[in-house]
């Protein structure tokens, strides 16, 4: 039992590790603008308006992740309450 404790502990910590560093990557997402240049300000506003969509989707994949890890977390810390 002392050994499945222990093994359940130290993978609520791994996990809880994983789910930090996706949260972190997930708040250092950054919005790369397209960079043609055409002197059209409705194209240049348009490049602008899908990077930023693509830096809020890209940031929202990493928040799943790091939701996922911290369920497991919460998970094995449960579990090894009970162990």
């Amino acid at each position: 039992m002392k050994t499945l404790h222990t093994i359940l502990e130290v993978l609520s910590v791994g996990s809880g590790f994983v789910g930090a560093i996706y949260w972190y990557r997930s708040s250092r997402v950054e919005i790369i603008p397209f960079t043609k240049i055409t002197g059209d300000p409705d194209l240049e506003h348009h490049g602008w308006t899908v990077a930023t969509m693509q830096a809020f989707s890209k940031s929202a994949e990493f928040n799943k992740i790091a939701a996922i890890w911290s369920a497991i977390t919460v998970l094995t810390t449960g579990l090894s309450a009970f162990f």
